[in-house]
């Protein structure tokens, strides 16, 4: 089995796995229950009190309180089923609007012997969000990270989303995934390289370990659904990808992790096939070595950085090449498309119990991620597989976590200033606008990180919580979220207060 990530839940048992001098490879999620459990016992039902009450040890009180809805156990083959919901009531006070999510599922999953494992949930949903979120919305068809909508009493949505896989470790050294949903490379808050910001998609994924190596390889396919007059999904454009991902603990202090993505397209012009054998090789760096970064295919490299400067506290970093010319480095040379992050996440900090605190930088150039066929650019379902915010961008984030017992408590910001793109201008920021041939322009040089239309975002959230049941990781909460967002002098705010109970098994990022 793997654990859902979730960052919240993963803070809660991950002090054990960026501890000093663990072999574990923690930039690569979600992880293998297994694995984790060599190192620390992911289970928040031992980590923390829970409710011991007369009525919680009934037969109907374990369900609700301490075990799934449905737990069938032979020896050989278990089976868990559980309902999954996100019940929220919400208000913005800057606008006097009412918001609400009502989204009810069902999460199905178990272990066939030691070696094969499944899962399986869906979700049925009907939400009106805070104003800026129907804003995107409404722009992009979709909501974020949770694919495509219909409209729902005028001023509401209606989407249904699935995600599931069928696992096969053989043995601790391999392991074969097949499924459909997300993966997230990197030790930040964010990933430059591959995040869960997007939808689920099919992938391929297998994992090998050896000594203090961990390879990855991951076969996807996406869809492109931009301003295509079509009803059902199979009649968008699709393109392949293939993403590698090489981690080495070269120290007890030091990890690093080199990584390769490419996008193929599906079809050429002509209707031929753009697939070759290349699609199927595993091996790091060759696509982007024999076929370029700035080719018929869209090839991303970069690497990403961990080192433990304390027992429980880190700092990691990642980079990330779209292309690069080396000698047009000091002139905005449009071309030049990186990024990088750096960052630092402390577990236990000053010694208090399950105190956690993260700090994070990200910046990225523009024109990043996308290429000159708008369809092969670093995207799903209108999203970015990598960071929210695309390309030209700056952000910071901070995260104050604490728990005691079944109460936890979470602070985060988030800062950014983004470059935006402008009628008929295309100033790097959409990834999915075409990356065309500037060279010998006014446009090939003197391009920086912001340039355009200056959006500045500051988003503040507080959230107040409870566990309910650690095994479906049932929580009631409280929250706000404050929200100022100044384009070209023009301000607009959200102060979103918010009261949900859901069984939180997926992330949700609404901080953009």
């Amino acid at each position: 089995m793997y654990l859902p990530f979730v960052h919240t839940q993963y803070y809660t048992f991950e002090d054990s796995l960026y501890r000093l001098g663990t072999d574990f490879h923690t930039s690569i999620k979600p992880y293998r229950e297994a694995q984790v459990r060599e190192y620390t016992n992911p289970d928040s039902l031992d980590r923390f009190g829970y409710n011991n009450g007369r009525f919680a040890n009934t037969w109907f009180g374990r369900r609700i309180f301490k075990q799934h809805a449905v737990w069938l156990d032979s020896g050989k083959f278990q089976l868990f089923l559980d309902p999954a919901f996100n019940l929220e009531t919400g208000q913005d006070r800057a606008t006097d609007s009412s918001a609400y999510i009502n989204t009810r599922g069902v999460q199905i999953g178990g272990n066939i012997g030691k070696k094969v494992s499944f899962y399986s949930a869906f979700y049925e949903n009907q939400s009106k969000y805070a104003p800026y979120v129907n804003d995107y919305v409404n722009e992009n068809d979709v909501v974020p990270g949770q694919g495509r909508v219909k409209e729902f009493k005028g001023n509401a949505f209606d989407f249904s989303n699935a995600e599931g896989y069928i696992s096969y470790a053989p043995s601790s050294h391999f392991a074969f995934q097949f499924g459909h949903g997300k993966n997230f490379i990197g030790d930040g808050y964010r990933s430059l390289l591959l995040s869960d910001y997007g939808f689920n998609y099919p992938f391929f994924k297998v994992t090998a370990n050896f000594w203090k190596i961990q390879y990855t390889s991951i076969w996807s396919s996406f869809l492109d659904i931009r301003n295509r007059p079509v009803v059902y999904e199979a009649g968008f454009p699709k393109k392949w990808a293939h993403f590698s991902y090489l981690s080495y603990n070269i120290h007890k202090r030091v990890s690093l992790g080199l990584f390769e993505g490419i996008i193929w397209r599906d079809r050429y012009p002509s209707g031929s096939s753009a697939l070759n054998l290349g699609f199927a090789n595993p091996v790091i760096f060759t696509h982007s070595i024999f076929s370029g970064l700035d080719r018929s295919n869209n090839a991303v490299i970069g690497a990403n950085l961990k080192v433990n400067v304390l027992k429980t506290t880190c700092i990691y970093g990642q980079l990330v090449v779209d292309d690069f010319k080396f000698g047009k480095r000091g002139n905005g040379y449009y071309k030049n498309r990186t990024g990088y992050q750096v960052g630092f996440k402390s577990y236990n900090l000053f010694k208090i119990d399950n105190l956690f605190v993260q700090g994070e930088y990200n910046t990225v150039r523009p024109y990043t991620y996308s290429h000159t066929n708008s369809v092969q650019a670093y995207g799903h379902f209108n999203e970015p597989l990598a960071h929210p915010f695309g390309a030209n961008f700056r952000e910071m984030v901070g995260i104050l976590a604490y728990r005691f017992r079944d109460i936890s408590v979470q602070i985060k910001t988030v800062s950014a200033t983004i470059g935006m793109d402008m009628t008929g201008f295309n100033f790097g920021h959409d990834i999915f606008h075409e990356n065309t041939d500037l060279e010998g322009t006014v446009g090939s040089s003197g391009n920086y990180t912001g340039q355009g239309a200056e959006m500045k975002v500051v988003v503040n959230d507080v959230r107040l919580g409870y566990l309910i049941n650690p095994v479906s990781n049932l929580n009631l909460f409280l929250g706000y979220t404050g929200r100022k967002a100044t384009l070209s002098g023009v301000e607009s705010n959200t102060s979103y207060v918010y009261l949900g109970f859901r069984t939180d098994l997926r992330n949700f990022y609404y901080d953009f």
